[in-house]
């Protein structure tokens, strides 16, 4: 509990875990200082003065990779309305400027995402799609109505999101996937732009997350804790704790251990199992290796 936690933005303060109430497991932690330089933005959780503390699950957090829309997106004071009147107030219908995409086939994903990479792109210009066929020649058909191009972008745009590298699971029901490519492109901040402007350009509503993702980003229902039947069916890490949940007896459970020790050294839960107890507490923390800790750069994205 007296452990000297430092400022994860400046290092040049500390607060011990009691003084400020941080729980045992959290490292992360910023001074009134940096807080207030950044506009209560910067901390990932909060600061002993403030009142409001966030829960582990809460991952809106400060991007810790940069991004040409972190510079680009224009600040939008908190407003109180409700989801409704807050997109319709972010359609860009007023701007008379239009951001041109031109989408090459059916290839929705990579028009999205060479719209989001420009270093001109504004989130404030209207959106005007033209589709072209192989021959780079504009398809002459019913997409060269604006409207319809658009909305036609959009929905091709969604369909291609879901089933990109960063998602996994059955389709309706989808979480986040760990890829080290995508990681290292950026591609989750992308990826979360474009359902961003999906959203507010009117394309069709974002329902492929799973309970479990949508929990993780939003923390509803609040500090719910996830369960084993969260986990993405017929993975690795699934059947691996799958194994150790259905042992029967601490025999079972000691044998399942030692033939999954690498997972367990990963996941920092490699210790003696003495009761099943111990055993459940054992695969409440693997669950929550699984689907919060090893996730929590793609979901900060």
């Amino acid at each position: 509990w007296f452990e000297v936690i430092r400022c994860c933005l400046c290092g040049s303060r500390g607060t011990h875990r009691k003084c400020s109430s941080l729980k045992l497991d959290t490292t992360d932690w910023a001074c009134t200082d940096c807080i207030n330089a950044t506009d209560g933005k910067a901390s990932l959780v909060a600061s002993p003065q403030g009142s409001h503390k966030r829960s582990l699950l809460s991952k809106r957090h400060l991007s810790p990779m940069p991004s040409p829309l972190d510079y680009k997106r224009p600040c939008t004071r908190v407003r109180s309305e409700t989801p409704e009147k807050l997109l319709l107030s972010l359609l860009p219908h007023c701007y008379v400027a239009s951001t041109q995409v031109e989408v090459h086939g059916d290839q929705a994903l990579l028009a999205g995402l060479d719209l989001v990479r420009r270093a001109n792109f504004n989130p404030m210009h209207s959106l005007s799609v033209r589709f072209k066929d192989e021959q780079h020649t504009t398809i002459a058909s019913t997409l060269c109505d604006g409207d319809t191009a658009k909305t036609y972008f959009l929905k091709l745009l969604m369909q291609q999101i879901q089933n990109s590298v960063v998602f996994e699971g059955p389709s309706g029901s989808k979480n986040l996937a760990l890829d080290s490519q995508a990681l290292r492109e950026d591609l989750y901040f992308d990826i979360g732009s474009l359902l961003a402007l999906c959203l507010v350009y009117g394309g069709p509503p974002i329902g492929f997350f799973s309970h479990a993702l949508y929990q993780c980003l939003f923390n509803y229902p609040a500090n719910c804790p996830l369960t084993i039947n969260h986990m993405t069916p017929e993975t690795h890490f699934t059947w691996e704790v799958h194994r150790i949940a259905a042992a029967e007896s601490l025999d079972e459970v000691k044998e399942v251990i030692k033939g999954s020790w690498e997972y367990l050294e990963l996941a920092g839960c490699n210790r003696p199992v003495t009761s099943l107890e111990e055993r459940d507490a054992l695969v409440e923390d693997l669950v929550s290796f699984t689907m919060i800790t090893r996730m929590q750069l793609p979901l900060q994205r």
